[in-house]
């Protein structure tokens, strides 16, 4: 038993000391409203990194060392930029206003500004230099980082069924009838889903179909004989009508859309 604990122990020193990264000596502790701190650790031997960490709020992100990268942004502006869901974000940013330094921290899909921080001395609960390299090392054993990192398509893919379905019960409320959007998941793939918003796309048809029945009543019997809408991605713009279901062919750079899908719905 002892020695298979020594030999766990000795790998996970192992491991650490792969991963050890030197930094300087001594980290820029921020703190905010409520629970919110932050920690900036630059590298040593290379200005463009520094071990950062967040903490103190209901987010994936607490309590994880992040080796980010420091994006220049001009005028004494620095990023301190992560890998989160398959996408570079600033985590941190110091800027500069008037002569005077400034923080702000940037939480990941919370839609929200950046929430104010500034300078402070380390208390009695903040991590040491020593601790946040070894929080970072066994982290990154772990693999913490490099789950965040990847691209969570199941959460978009959720999140745009989400924003469909209330489209679609704002056109079934203005058109007196019950109209639901479908997606052909296989046209969407992972760079898309992350370039564009898919639900914007696809929920054109739902969107005119609101606007035209609440705006032109003459239309509204109509359309309310609709009742599905089948979205896909393609190289052009199409729309084809097969009785109760429109087919939506929606292309990302074709021009006009809601134009173009307006004026069909107007002509049946």
């Amino acid at each position: 038993m002892l020695k298979t604990l020594s030999f766990l122990t000795l790998c996970l020193l192992t491991a650490f000391r792969a991963q050890a990264v030197e930094v300087v000596d001594y980290p820029v502790y921020l703190g905010g409203a409520q629970s919110l701190k932050a920690v900036i650790l630059p590298l040593k031997n290379d200005d463009s990194k520094a071990l950062v960490q967040v903490s103190g709020v209901n987010h994936a992100v607490d309590r994880v060392v992040f080796l980010a990268e420091m994006q220049d942004r001009g005028q004494g502006s620095v990023a301190y930029r992560i890998a989160y869901d398959g996408q570079p974000r600033t985590l941190i940013l110091k800027g500069m206003n008037w002569g005077n330094e400034y923080f702000q921290v940037f939480l990941p899909d919370t839609g929200r500004d950046g929430v104010n921080v500034g300078t402070v001395e380390q208390g009695e609960t903040d991590p040491t230099r020593e601790a946040l390299v070894e929080r970072y090392g066994l982290q990154n054993s772990e693999g913490i980082q490099k789950k965040l990192a990847q691209f969570n398509r199941d959460k978009h893919v959720k999140n745009t069924e989400t924003m469909l379905s209330e489209k679609d019960s704002e056109a079934s409320q203005a058109c007196g009838s019950t109209i639901k959007t479908r997606i052909d998941w296989t046209s969407v793939n992972d760079g898309l889903l992350k370039d564009v918003s898919i639900g914007a796309y696809c929920s054109q048809v739902a969107g005119e179909m609101a606007r035209i029945c609440q705006y032109h009543p003459q239309f509204k019997a109509d359309l309310a004989a609709l009742q599905t809408v089948q979205c896909k991605f393609g190289e052009v713009l199409k729309l084809r009508r097969q009785g109760n279901e429109i087919t939506f062919m929606t292309a990302k750079d074709a021009a006009n859309q809601s134009d173009f899908v307006n004026a069909y719905l107007r002509n049946f």
